[in-house]
């Protein structure tokens, strides 16, 4: 029997919770609470506009406007972020906080834009499959490759691949329908 839509209003004035798994973009009228919950971490909300990355045991909060309060579940530490700041938990359940200096007041993706700061390689390979909907291999070891630098959603996939393969060194091919990186 499917639910109805005036029962799902009913249970959200008791309890605001949305579990979540992927990326999204909230954007909280203030003086509503709720809380996004994944199995990497707790976001309780507090008015605001943020951005959750939830995906492959990562998990990252953006705060763009307001204050959130950032949960990590395998040590119960909590971390209040407010606008312009960044938490992270990490794969052992320890958190970091840094700042960001984008200015911005909605994610990156939103506007097409993907940007990356030290990031593994692999994830910026991961980003560029689901982004584009194609497949990648790579051959060669990249452990320890961090990229940083961005890419816009309206580029060609071949286009993006290429700036990210210049600055390693890397080199792409098309086979049988997938990308294959390797070392040149």
């Amino acid at each position: 029997m499917p639910i109805r839509k005036s029962a799902i209003s009913f249970w959200w004035r008791f309890n605001r919770e949305v579990v979540f798994q992927g990326e999204a973009f909230f954007k909280v009228k203030k003086g509503d609470t709720f809380t996004v919950v994944s199995s990497s971490g707790t976001t309780a909300v507090l008015g605001t506009s943020f951005n959750i990355y939830a995906r492959n045991k990562q998990y990252l909060v953006t705060c763009y406007t307001g204050k959130v309060r950032v949960l990590s579940p395998a040590t119960n530490q909590s971390l209040d972020i407010e606008s312009q700041q960044q938490a992270s938990i990490n794969r052992d359940g320890t958190m970091k906080l840094t700042s960001i200096e984008n200015g911005m007041d909605e994610a990156p993706w939103m506007s097409h834009m993907f940007i990356f700061t030290g990031t593994p390689i692999q994830m910026v390979f991961d980003e560029i499959e689901r982004q584009f909907d194609v497949s990648i291999k790579v051959v060669d070891d990249m452990e320890g490759l961090l990229y940083s630098g961005n890419f816009s959603r309206d580029l060609t996939v071949e286009e993006v691949l290429q700036m990210v393969s210049r600055s390693f060194a890397l080199e792409y091919s098309y086979v049988n329908g997938v990308y294959v990186i390797q070392k040149k």
